[in-house]
């Protein structure tokens, strides 16, 4: 199942207007919006998977949790960026930790990443400024 931190909008600011300023040496553009991604493969019901984003991964003052793919209803394109497999994920590890901790069944996999929505008419732009800026072709991969 695939979890999505967004921060609050009146949080996020800055850190888009970063990501728009590092963008727009390839693609102008005037909207980013960016989110945390959990990877959690496991046998959990829907409202475990829930409790798991509430309770563990979000911070309620700041952020807010999504598990849905569809977040915007404006046109834009969505990027996940992650680690490829056989790189070593420590955030993952320390995820699988405190959901073990907080009660739940060990899951069978966690991975973490990072998902950029971009507001752009232009999909091949967007990606290939994505992999300029922030992939690491050796330990990342990007989907989208």
């Amino acid at each position: 199942m695939k979890i999505e931190i967004f921060t609050k909008a009146k949080f996020s600011r800055k850190e888009e207007e970063a990501i728009i300023k590092k963008i727009s040496g390839y693609l102008p553009l005037k909207k980013v919006k960016s989110s945390k991604l959990y990877l959690i493969e496991g046998d959990y019901s829907k409202k475990e998977i829930e409790n798991i984003a509430r309770l563990i991964l979000c911070d309620p003052i700041v952020e807010n949790y999504s598990l849905n793919e569809r977040v915007f209803k404006e046109r834009c394109f969505r990027f996940e960026i992650s680690y490829k497999d056989g790189i070593t994920d420590v955030v993952s590890q320390s995820v699988s930790d405190a959901i073990v901790n907080a009660g739940f069944k060990k899951p069978k996999a966690v991975k973490t990443g990072k998902v950029l929505y971009i507001f752009s008419k232009d999909k091949k732009m967007a990606k290939y400024s994505l992999k300029k800026i922030f992939v690491n072709e050796l330990i990342h991969k990007i989907i989208g």
